[in-house]
């Protein structure tokens, strides 16, 4: 559903669902909202093959937009981490992150692509867990299925790369 424009009440106006529902129920699914909240760590040693996230998974309709907002806590034993997204097959994706790269820097990510699984993207970690925050849109094709985030380690280590429990994905349905 798309934001509808509040609209002014007047004194006396009967209210029903048809006059109700677009600019409460609708205009609420419009509005980005927590969608996950993951319950419990999730860690990789010595693997650098990314696997879908058990609980950073977005449910999208044929032909919905979306725009989101995640927000990875991770921490790492040994090893940096690679994160990528899959998607439905038709979808495209436009996402931005603002990562520190190995070495310290600072810079934006971007992740575009009608390929899904897209390119694979690095974050440098730290052992205290680290905010990785990635935003952007959803737009899929006609066939339903689910946004994921996978992840693994950027170099196989033995020390375990570990997405925190608390991580969050925020995310509204446009249309």
């Amino acid at each position: 559903m798309a934001w509808t424009a509040p609209r002014t009440w007047t004194d006396g106006e009967l209210v029903t669902a048809a006059i109700m529902n677009p600019h409460i129920r609708d205009n609420f699914n419009a509005l980005p909202h927590l969608i996950v909240k993951k319950p419990s760590d999730e860690s990789v040693t010595s693997n650098i093959t990314p696997q879908a996230d058990d609980h950073l998974i977005l449910p999208v309709g044929a032909n919905e937009i979306w725009i989101t907002e995640w927000h990875i806590l991770a921490l790492e034993g040994g090893g940096n981490m690679n994160y990528r997204f899959s998607f439905p097959s038709g979808g495209q994706i436009a996402f931005t992150a603002h990562v520190q790269e190995v070495g310290g820097t600072y810079t934006n990510r971007s992740i575009f692509g009608t390929t899904s699984p897209t390119s694979t993207n690095s974050v440098a970690l730290s052992s205290l867990p680290r905010d990785v925050p990635i935003q952007g849109i959803y737009i899929n094709g006609g066939t339903g299925g689910s946004v994921t985030f996978e992840w693994a380690q950027q170099a196989s280590n033995a020390g375990a790369t570990t997405v925190k429990a608390n991580s969050l994905l925020f995310a509204g349905r446009v249309a």
